[in-house]
């Protein structure tokens, strides 16, 4: 295989949770060398489950993950990675200098960029202890301890929440650059700037499941979906529905179809079981309306 089609993480028949409603099931993904993923989709589709799964903080109940071919809880494959998870908590009696010489420890042999430390202005915060620590301020010191060990594999979870729009703009060039050497990004976002920004793949996740996986472009612009809004029944489940939630009054129910075909479907037996009590109306609706739940 060539090296820019090495596959550095993958999944094969990726299952967790048990019971009639797992967190998701089945799910066989590849990730390739310099590659940028975005992972989208409602809360609660599972984004940040997937990301603690791909990097071994969660066993699967089902299936395999690997990343640089290897179980993701090998020394060796954690050397490669640089993780930032959604919730960032460091001791608060340490000090960020200190949290940053330790990072720097478990990478033996890495080319440490110190211009992240720099652009992410961690040098006026080196000598602050982690506690008094603003969430933003936090925020970057997980980003820091990512990205300078210059890893082949970077996983964030929603990486510029709290961050002012200067400093993400920061962590887009950094990833940008990052990107042309080769590493492999996957990140969990609800940001439109960030999905266009660094978003070349895009995966949709409702429900457990990829609903939808292209180019962003592909997946934003020109995918339809068929929103179905239906009053005077509960309905949670259907053939072919991508999602279901509640709508804004009390007693709607608002699901999504990829297929026209199937929402009419849908909404013919409804009317067909239910009679007059029931009331419906499909709309045509892109992607960004699903997001927006």
């Amino acid at each position: 295989m060539e090296k820019d089609a090495e596959i550095v993480a993958e999944t094969a028949g990726l299952t967790v949770g048990a019971g009639r409603y797992p967190l998701f099931q089945n799910i066989s993904l590849q990730f390739m060398r310099g590659q940028t993923v975005c992972l989208v989709g409602p809360n609660g589709a599972g984004k940040s489950t997937l990301l603690d799964t791909v990097v071994g903080l969660r066993r699967p109940s089902r299936g395999r993950v690997a990343i640089f071919g290897r179980n993701p809880r090998h020394v060796e494959a954690r050397r490669r990675l640089g993780y930032v998870p959604q919730q960032t908590g460091f001791p608060r009696l340490l000090r960020v200098g200190e949290i940053v010489s330790f990072v720097r420890s478990a990478h033996p042999g890495a080319t440490w960029d110190e211009g992240v430390i720099d652009t992410l202005g961690l040098g006026a915060l080196w000598r602050r202890q982690c506690g008094g620590l603003s969430g933003g301020e936090q925020r970057r010191v997980a980003l820091a301890c990512a990205l300078a060990p210059t890893p082949d594999l970077l996983v964030l979870d929603e990486p510029t929440t709290g961050l002012d729009l200067g400093m993400q703009e920061r962590v887009w060039s950094f990833l940008a650059a990052a990107r042309e050497r080769g590493t492999t990004v996957l990140c969990a976002t609800h940001f439109w700037n960030e999905m266009n920004a660094m978003g070349a793949r895009l995966l949709v996740l409702v429900g457990g499941r990829v609903a939808l996986d292209g180019s962003a472009q592909a997946v934003l612009g020109e995918t339809a979906l068929f929103r179905v809004e239906v009053s005077g029944a509960v309905v949670t489940d259907a053939p072919e529905m991508l999602w279901w939630h509640e709508g804004s009054a009390p007693g709607v129910s608002v699901m999504y179809f990829t297929a026209a075909a199937a929402a009419q479907e849908f909404l013919d037996r409804l009317l067909r079981e239910f009679g007059p009590s029931v009331t419906g109306e499909i709309h045509a609706v892109g992607v960004a309306d699903l997001l927006r739940r």
